[in-house]
């Protein structure tokens, strides 16, 4: 076994996709966001399990994680949601890749492209988000132009909210009146696009009316919300706590423990002064491991922000001092004073870790606390996506079926 290892629950995956999927019509297609290493978890098992689950197509961000899937036997229908390398595109072609178009100059081009096979694309359509995306006044001529070119395929239409994860959501009511526009115009120029899909989990969970002929599920696959205000929104009006769990916990393990006296500094800059004797912990991980430096103690951000926590022995313990590249330095005085601290302990980074029955107390004693990619992310000012995805792919990933 490794010192640090995500865990990662496949059938969680599978529940929370079940339970997205059951917020849809029947015949509403449902793709599972799986860039980025799937947001951390693992492109090739997740894929797998979202296929199991019901999902009938995947998003990856490039061609080379699409191919990745393809050499591991996954024969879904799969996006590219990022721009696509033309040293690519016959790859995409060949493997059965779709790609989007999200420029004049990409269909200009895309149009005198020498394909040996049959190439299918989606077009991606600017309605407020301003990244990647084809303008109102541009999708016509795209459209001509791709059929200059005999192999290219036409097949879907999307674009992206901006701000549906926000309480206001007359913004994002706008974007769907501009992509129902486009439909319109399409459909007025008699081009007819098989598979329209406008949704990612937020709208997915709110907007019943941009659902289309497809919703594409990313973050809510892996339990976490795409913002408090979705969670609250939603739960104030199902009360299904459990609707969204999350699959992932990051562990490692305690490889030193050391005393401290009162009035020594650790770590990096002297930053962290012990202001009595303390018992610490070093742990194998730092940023290179995806542990913020900002989680530092104290933190860098300020004296009005809270620095990070681990779990040891169910209980929490603070970080000290700076994260360094791969060592992280915790204080275990507190957890010392009613358990035994040992080397090789586990140590619960994201994730739940149970408590032992001796440390309980109360008539209906807690059994686990737990240490969420939501707590982390606020600490830091940041989102929870970033905390996940950033975990990097060396660290290895034990799958529970």
């Amino acid at each position: 076994m490794a010192l640090t290892y995500l865990e990662i629950d496949l059938t969680i995956i599978k529940n929370n996709i079940k339970n997205l999927r059951y917020l849809l019509s029947p015949n509403i297609k449902a793709m599972a966001v799986i860039k980025s290493n799937a947001y951390g978890h693992g492109i090739v098992e997740v894929a797998k399990s979202a296929i199991e689950a019901g999902c009938s197509w995947l998003g990856v961000v490039n061609v080379k994680e699409a191919m990745l899937l393809r050499n591991a036997g996954v024969r879904s229908q799969i996006l590219v949601l990022g721009y696509p390398d033309f040293a690519d595109i016959q790859n995409a072609a060949q493997f059965s890749i779709a790609v989007p178009v999200v420029s004049l100059k990409q269909a200009e081009q895309l149009s005198k492209y020498k394909l040996s096979y049959p190439l299918v694309v989606h077009l991606k359509v600017e309605t407020g988000i301003n990244r990647l995306g084809l303008k109102k006044n541009e999708i016509i001529k795209a459209c001509e132009l791709l059929k200059m070119n005999k192999q290219i395929v036409i097949e879907g239409l999307y674009s992206h909210f901006s701000s549906v994860e926000e309480e206001d959501i007359e913004y994002s009511k706008l974007q769907l009146k501009r992509f129902n526009e486009i439909v319109k115009l399409l459909e007025k120029r008699k081009i007819n696009i098989r598979l329209k899909h406008l949704c990612a989990t937020a709208p997915g969970i709110i907007l019943d009316e941009a659902h289309f002929d497809m919703v594409r599920l990313g973050i809510g696959i892996y339990g976490l919300w795409p913002s408090e205000k979705i969670k609250k929104r939603f739960l104030k009006q199902n009360a299904n706590n459990s609707f969204l769990q999350s699959a992932l916990t990051y562990k490692t393990q305690i490889v030193q423990i050391k005393d401290v006296r009162k009035g020594e500094s650790i770590g990096y800059g002297c930053t962290y002064k012990a202001n009595k004797n303390v018992r610490i912990a070093i742990i194998p991980v730092g940023y290179y491991e995806g542990v913020d430096r900002l989680l530092s103690n104290p933190s860098p951000l300020g004296k009005n922000y809270k620095s990070g926590e681990v779990l040891i022995a169910g209980q929490r313990c603070p970080i000290v001092g700076r994260v360094c590249m791969n060592m992280t330095i915790i204080d275990v005085s507190e957890v010392s004073r009613v358990s035994k601290v040992s080397v090789g302990d586990e140590v619960v980074i994201i994730g739940e870790q149970e408590i032992p029955k001796r440390l309980r107390s109360g008539s209906q004693p807690e059994s686990v606390r737990k240490i969420t990619a939501d707590e982390i992310a606020d600490k830091i000012k940041t989102i929870n996506y970033e905390i996940v995805t950033r975990i990097p792919e060396h660290i290895p990933r034990i799958y529970k079926i």
